[in-house]
């Protein structure tokens, strides 16, 4: 039996080691409007005021319903977490990635976009933890259902 105080602390730690590694590289970033080249991947400071690969980022109301939308998605994520139907350590990863761009929104009306691999839209630490949460549970779905099917 997992001690679950232990678990949850454990979970709080993922939550604000990601939330702070965030929050803080951005700020740096944005602080000293940092660019670098090194090849494979830049650091390039750039903002993002719409959605997904800057989608919608000329829609005067966009903001105001990625606002809402991310604090919707906060209140569902923390009831699908309390339910403890699906992996908690996934979902922390993609409730850190959501409020974490959420944050620059309030702050700043778009997000701090720092990571460049040229072949791909620049990014940040909150979207790679949300991609990695949404593929880890589809990963975990697969796999349970590969699991069920061969039990039957």
């Amino acid at each position: 039996m997992v001690n679950k105080n232990l678990f949850t602390k454990k979970i709080l730690i993922i939550f604000l080691s990601i939330l702070f590694l965030d929050v803080l590289t951005k700020q740096i970033i944005k602080s000293f409007q940092i660019n670098t080249t090194t090849g494979i991947v830049d650091i390039t400071y750039t903002t993002n005021q719409g959605s997904l690969f800057s989608l919608f980022s000329n829609v005067e109301w966009i903001n105001l319903f990625f606002i809402l939308a991310s604090i919707f998605a906060l209140i569902a994520l923390y009831f699908i977490w309390q339910s403890e139907k699906i992996n908690s350590i996934p979902l922390i990863f993609i409730f850190t990635g959501v409020l974490g761009n959420l944050i620059d929104r309030l702050l700043y009306s778009e997000v701090i976009d720092w990571i460049n691999f040229h072949f791909w839209p620049v990014f940040n630490i909150a979207d790679s933890v949300i991609v990695i949460g949404v593929v880890w549970i589809l990963i975990n779905i697969f796999l349970e259902s590969k699991i069920n099917n061969s039990k039957n």
